[in-house]
């Protein structure tokens, strides 16, 4: 039996009630967070009510599936337009492989393909659930199973293996046989974007930044009109299939590195949602979550800042200058400190070093209501590069950032940060959870929709859920 036939048969199999607890409790985490980080897109309207639009205009005859922000759209639309609202703030889970140089968008691709899909067919909480453990099995198993030589890397990064995820949660939430779900992965593959993460990244001249980004919520289309095609009769059933062989979906996405063994080992034993639970001594994907809005490569910036300001008890007036120091790849382009449009800020490290200490929560308002604090800061704030900070990113493909803060007295504060630190624990996410949502449910609404989302397991079907984030239409930001 080929690759991708193994893994199709093992992800029509999955049952939420046959997997681990810890696997079933990482399953609810990861809906929360991403229902979160889409409840909070919609709180920047200038940049969500454009895919909100787009999706209505595209998919809006056929009411198949919720648009989290509108309505009723057709099943791939829908899945379309909430990815990207998923991915407003740029705030949701990611993955990488062993070797840092492959990464993959999950949560964010994979519970709006999910969703859709059980709206559509009709399923219960666990189906959805077991969905979207599916989505993330077969997105981390992809990405476990890629890599590519330093040579290469220079040339090829994009997060396109992610079709893969909502391939994966599509087929399951539409009850498809073996047979359609490997036709579904097939497709998928064939459907797949480039990866285009050097017209996002890593580049001059990038802005302003295109509004589609990395272009995930064609992925998470790609991926459920794959499923739906499989579902109408398109076939895809080849013995050499997507995953299979020298000439599968890795090298066609340029990568040179195939361990496809690695795609099903350790099938209904090692799990992507268990991230850093996880037994590492193989290929696999880890899994984490965000601890700040934006561009992770910001990340670093932010934390060096909070600490001094925390630590010495500076208020923002009492800073004359901020220096950033990083490695020269990744600050490429993050360097502008007047950015204009939300995805702009997002990539900016002096704009998010701003809203990072202009005291507002994570989350929409600092796009918003941080806005002009946040410009302010970015004045002040100036990117540096040393051989210290390449020579580290080079070695791991960890930031390394020193931060330095001039105060108006001339005193200088300095700090050192390695590696981003990214979420994984219980209570952080439930904490990013409530500080992001409530700014556009309200505290009241927030924890109606946790709620919902901790009552999917006895839920008969996404009714309670669809109710619960009914008021995120309303967008308003407190």
């Amino acid at each position: 039996m080929g690759t991708t036939k193994t893994l199709a048969d093992y992800l029509t199999g999955i049952e939420f009630d046959d997997l681990p607890e810890k696997v079933r409790r990482r399953a609810l985490l990861a809906v929360l967070d991403i229902l979160g980080v889409t409840v909070g897109g919609l709180g920047i309207p200038s940049y969500s009510d454009k895919f909100i639009a787009l999706s209505k205009a595209v998919g809006g005859g056929v009411p198949e599936a919720t648009l989290i922000g509108d309505g009723k759209v057709c099943l791939s639309m829908a899945a379309f337009g909430n990815a990207y609202l998923a991915h407003a703030l740029d705030y949701p889970d990611h993955a990488t492989n062993k070797s840092l140089l492959v990464h993959s968008l999950m949560g964010g691709i994979v519970v709006p393909s999910a969703l859709a899909a059980i709206e559509f067919r009709g399923g219960s909480g666990k189906d959805l659930l077991a969905a979207i453990v599916a989505g993330y099995e077969c997105s981390g198993r992809v990405l476990g199973a890629i890599d590519i030589t330093m040579e290469m890397e220079p040339h090829i990064i994009g997060f396109s293996t992610s079709v893969m995820g909502a391939a994966a949660a599509a087929a399951r939430g539409l009850k498809l046989d073996k047979d359609q779900t490997l036709s579904t992965l097939g497709m998928a593959g064939v459907h797949a974007p480039v990866p285009a993460g050097y017209k996002f990244l890593f580049d001059v001249g990038l802005t302003p930044r295109k509004d589609i980004k990395q272009g995930w919520g064609w992925m998470a289309h790609a991926g459920v009109f794959a499923a739906q095609s499989a579902l109408m009769g398109l076939e895809m059933l080849q013995e050499n299939n997507i995953l299979d062989g020298e000439r599968s979906f890795g090298r066609m996405m340029g990568y040179d590195i195939y361990h496809e063994e690695a795609v099903t080992r350790g099938l209904g034993e090692d799990f992507t949602l268990l991230g850093e639970d996880r037994d590492t001594s193989g290929y696999h994907a880890e899994l984490q979550t965000k601890r700040f809005p934006g561009c992770s490569i910001t990340h670093s910036a932010i934390a060096g800042a909070r600490q001094l300001i925390k630590e010495n008890s500076l208020n923002l007036s009492d800073i004359a200058r901020i220096d950033v120091t990083t490695n020269r790849r990744s600050g490429i382009g993050e360097d502008d400190q007047r950015p204009e449009s939300v995805q702009d800020m997002q990539f900016s490290i002096p704009y998010q070093v701003g809203a990072g200490v202009s005291g507002y929560l994570r989350g929409p308002v600092w796009y918003t209501g941080a806005r002009e604090t946040a410009l302010d800061v970015a004045k002040r704030t100036f990117v540096n590069f040393d051989d210290d900070c390449n020579d580290y990113f080079y070695k791991t493909r960890l930031q390394f950032n020193k931060v330095a803060i001039t105060t108006q007295n001339g005193d200088v504060l300095r700090t050192e940060i390695h590696g981003e630190k990214m979420l994984f624990d219980e209570d952080d996410i439930l904490e990013k959870y409530h500080e992001c949502t409530s700014q556009v449910l309200g505290a009241d609404g927030a924890i109606r929709l946790h709620d919902a989302v901790f009552g999917l397991e006895q839920a008969r079907d996404t009714s309670e859920l669809m109710a619960a984030l009914a008021p995120a239409a309303q967008k308003s930001v407190a």
